[in-house]
């Protein structure tokens, strides 16, 4: 992006404070579909049958690889949480970030209702769970581990307290502890370097996970913060290059980039082996001598997602500025989904749980449509009730005055 874009996008008119106030609805577009294919790669989805009997088989099969909105997730973050210092960089030539100011508002615009969800999780686990003396047994080291956001990094509460979404949230605010260090690389090297180092981190650590073996609980090394760092470095990136402190080449903002790394990722996924697999491409091409390679293989070929999503990220902040995206009403639907995207994510599993236990469909084509219908929807409206009841209280980052009247504060970032 040339400064004579960067000066379109940033007014001498407009202080750092309201720069950072202004929403991006591209932004809000994107975490809309990213918490959509989480809900309902989450939502019990397969088609009985094969794609002869059974009219829902391929969008099932698209729904597996629902699991990748995570990634979008935390692109998304590392472009939102670098914002204010890239502004800052651009009014001011240099980039600053007050640290404390930095890790109070982080606190209470996210561990509140956090908190409260946990407690939920808890609380229906206990309700919907047949084996709950299993999960009272370890419920006070599951409980530290994630009052602490670290349970990503062990084996056996990765997934724990009945919320298995949890695991991205310690994963994410870790990534906050590697801002430190990307920030330190921007500032006095340059975003290019910063950038690199992220990107030779996780190749690395992508490439080792696969012979690693859990040691001292430790494990689920695919949920550690260095399988991310890189999707977080290029989030960082696309806001510096969107108030013009760093240039990108065009094809970082093009639809064809992105199409080309999301099917380089798509054909090097598991997912995809594994379908091929039961189709008679297997015996053709002899997948069978692969099989030994397939994880390795979609472990690296997921950072070409990482790629698809910087380039439509790009695209989005740029359709944003032009305002020729937005207009439409499923645009709209999508931004209002994403605005309340960090409560939905928080409780759609404990609804679902539920939901499975007290309203169960069958396997036939319609029971297949009446399930996403209702399960989403109803994942959906949770999150929004959360949003209101917990969420919204705390948007500007600090302690809230429940008894002050007027409407809640709003900010930008999640």
């Amino acid at each position: 992006m040339s400064k004579s874009s960067a000066q379109s996008v940033v007014s001498p008119a407009r202080t750092p404070e309201q720069l950072a106030a202004e929403r991006l609805v591209g932004i809000d577009i994107l975490r809309g579909l990213a918490v959509l294919a989480v809900v309902m790669n989450h939502t019990p989805h397969y088609a009985m049958g094969g794609f002869r009997e059974n009219p829902w088989f391929f969008p099932a099969l698209l729904m597996d690889y629902g699991y990748l909105g995570v990634s979008l997730f935390v692109l998304i973050s590392g472009f939102c949480i670098h914002r204010r210092a890239a502004i800052k960089a651009t009014t001011t030539g240099q980039y600053s970030l007050n640290w404390i100011d930095f890790w109070k508002k982080r606190f209470w615009r996210l561990y509140p209702p956090y908190f409260v969800a946990m407690l939920l999780s808890i609380v229906c686990s206990c309700m919907l769970l047949d084996n709950r003396s299993d999960l009272l047994k370890s419920i006070v080291p599951d409980i530290a581990v994630h009052l602490l956001l670290v349970h990503n990094l062990t084996e056996r509460y990765a997934g724990g307290l009945g919320n298995a979404a949890f695991w991205s949230l310690g994963m994410e605010e870790q990534l906050y502890l590697f801002y430190f260090l990307l920030f330190l690389m921007i500032s006095r090297k340059s975003q290019l370097f910063g950038t690199l180092v992220a990107a030779i981190t996780t190749v690395i650590w992508r490439v080792s996970t696969t012979t690693l073996t859990p040691f001292y609980g430790l494990g689920c090394w695919g949920l550690w913060p260095f399988q991310f760092w890189l999707h977080w470095a290029l989030g960082a990136l696309a806001v510096d290059a969107y108030f013009g402190n760093a240039r990108l080449p065009r094809w970082c903002s093009s639809l064809k980039a992105c199409v080309v790394a999301g099917a380089i990722g798509m054909l090097s996924n598991t997912l995809t082996f594994i379908f091929f697999n039961k189709t008679s491409l297997a015996s053709r091409i002899d997948l069978n001598a692969w099989s030994g390679h397939t994880q390795d293989i979609s472990n690296m070929g997921e950072l070409g997602f990482a790629v698809a999503f910087f380039c439509l990220l790009n695209w989005f902040i740029r359709a944003d500025k032009n305002h020729f995206v937005i207009r439409n009403g499923l645009s709209q639907f999508f931004a209002v989904i994403g605005k309340i995207s960090y409560s939905i994510y928080l409780v759609h599993l404990p609804v679902i749980f539920a939901l499975q236990k007290y309203l169960p469909f069958g396997n036939s084509p319609t029971d297949w449509v009446l399930r996403m219908l209702i399960y989403v929807s109803f994942a959906l409206t949770a999150g929004a009730f959360f949003y209101v009841a917990v969420e919204r209280w705390f948007l500007v980052g600090r302690c809230p005055n429940f008894w002050r009247l007027g409407k809640p504060g709003m900010s930008v970032v999640r």
